[in-house]
């Protein structure tokens, strides 16, 4: 019985041997994963920081850029209508500068026929020399020029002609 005794002493001490041994052991472990998150827990924390901080970085240099390509956007749209401005102005003075010859030029033609008109021939193709330095003259005005210089031209013909005639009729007439 002194066996049997000692033989449950020593399986009741070897099993709290190791129920005890087994308890320390998962709490070891328990501590050891509670460690090991809070050390993982933490590595997230800093990447999470850090990511932020690279988003926010990015996002100011994107804002800056943006900034600075919305300026140069402006600056090129405001050169543009400057530019176009100068055009349009440039457009206008040509069409005044245009209006301005054409009514030379109508005057001019008018002055002709009428000094046509009035039979002062060299007075007629005097003008119509001067028209033709005008700057700037169409073919369309200058055909219209050439074409009154004939005119002239025909009609000092046609003038000398009867002159002669006139004056030979008197003289054959004797």
């Amino acid at each position: 019985m002194k066996n049997a005794i000692l033989v449950v002493g020593i399986i009741a001490v070897t099993v709290s041997c190791l129920v005890g041994c087994g308890k320390k052991k998962n709490a070891e472990a328990e501590a050891l994963e509670q460690a090991e998150m809070a050390a993982m827990d933490a590595q997230l924390k800093t990447e999470a920081q850090d990511i932020k901080k690279t988003v926010s970085e990015v996002t100011s240099q994107a804002e800056k850029q943006v900034a600075e390509a919305k300026k140069a956007a402006d600056e090129l749209v405001a050169q543009a209508t400057g530019e176009t401005q100068k055009a349009e102005a440039a457009a206008q003075k040509a069409k005044a500068d245009l209006a301005a010859l054409q009514t030379k030029f109508d005057t001019l033609v008018a002055n002709v026929k009428a000094t046509i008109g009035e039979k002062n021939y060299q007075a007629a193709l005097t003008k119509l020399q001067e028209g033709l330095q005008l700057e700037n003259l169409t073919a369309e005005q200058e055909n219209t020029l050439k074409g009154l210089i004939d005119t002239v031209k025909k009609a000092m013909t046609s003038d000398a002609g009867a002159e002669a005639k006139k004056a030979l009729g008197g003289f054959l007439k004797r």
